[in-house]
Formats: C-alpha cells, sequence, structure tokens
C-alpha cells in the first residue's frame, strides 16, 4: 500500500490543514509503516506537526518539528488517553527555516523501533514498544492531542507518501 500527495501547499500555522477520510495507515501492534514529506518550516516558536494520523485523542505518530528539543522528530505516544508519554527519534540537527528537507519517519514493528531520516540520511532512533490503532484521518498540517487539533505546521508540504511497511536505508534514499 502506499498513498501520495504529490503537488503540496502553503500552510498559516494556525488552521489550514489536508485531511483524507479515515486511515490511511495501520498504526496498531504489528503493524509496520513509513511516512514521508518535503517541509520548509517558517516558524519555530511552537511544535509543528506535517503529518499525522488522528485517533480518538492523540495522533498515531507526528511527523514534525519538536519545540522542546528544538529538532526535527518522528514521535509517538503511548496510548491514545490525556497526557501519555512519548518516544522521539530526533534530528541531529537543528531546522533551517525557510529551506526544503526531506522527512522520512519509519516504524518497524518486529524492532519495536521508530526511526527518522533527514535528506535520506538516518539521524535519530527511538523505541516504542507500545503502538496503538488510530483509526481517524490521515491529516497534513497539523497533529492531534488531548483530543484536539494542534501542532499547527506554518510553512510549506509536499510530496507527502505514506507505506504500509517500514522501508529500508536503501529504500529510503530512493524516495
Amino acid at each position: 500500500m502506499a498513498f501520495s500527495v504529490g503537488q503540496g501547499g502553503s500552510f498559516n500555522g494556525k488552521d489550514s490543514v489536508v485531511t483524507a477520510s479515515g486511515p490511511d495507515i495501520a498504526t496498531g501492534p504489528g503493524s509496520s509503516f513509513t511516512v514521508s514529506a518535503w517541509v520548509s518550516l517558517s516558524s519555530t516558536h511552537a511544535f509543528a506537526t506535517a503529518v499525522s494520523q488522528d485517533a480518538s485523542v492523540n495522533s498515531g505518530f507526528y511527523l514534525q518539528y519538536s519545540v522542546v528539543d528544538q529538532r526535527w522528530a518522528f514521535s509517538r505516544v503511548a496510548s491514545d488517553s490525556s497526557d501519555p508519554a512519548s518516544s522521539r527519534a530526533l534530528s541531529i540537527g537543528r531546522p533551517v527555516l525557510n529551506r526544503w528537507t526531506h522527512l522520512v519517519g519509519v516504524y518497524d514493528a518486529a524492532a519495536k523501533r521508530l526511526s527518522l531520516y533527514v535528506d535520506g540520511r538516518l539521524e535519530g532512533e527511538a523505541v516504542d514498544a507500545t503502538p496503538y490503532a488510530s483509526g481517524g484521518d490521515f491529516v497534513i498540517g497539523r497533529a492531534q492531542y488531548g483530543g484536539r487539533p494542534a501542532d499547527w505546521f506554518p510553512g510549506r508540504i509536499k510530496e507527502v507518501e505514506v507505506f504500509g511497511r517500514a522501508l529500508s536505508a536503501s529504500d529510503v534514499l530512493r524516495l
């Protein structure tokens, strides 16, 4: 399974979003997946999620800028409940504003591992032993946290792709 949105668009960091009805990626136990996007971030003043998939309370994953870490991140939270613990695979360096950057987040269910690739290079990994299924909308331009839209993306996003498997490092280089 693969899903792709090529054209892209500009996001104002307040209320602009693109949604696809229903889940596009299986995120529950035993499900590996990969999400990829080209992003150009215009502000680092808050969390900014380029791609996510809604559940009841929180997104099932977040391909984002983490203001807490001041890095790109591929993140998941431990449960679809209030104030869960999180796991983040983080980039080595800080984002450069208004520069196109290729982000790829890979979840390998067998290894229980999140991996973040930045411009084709593996930059961070983290353990995620408690995946849950997020059966809501696939979202470009924001996340969901605490049952509400959150982490609105300021900047541009294009060429979003998702795969129902964990891509290898060589697969990521070919994207």
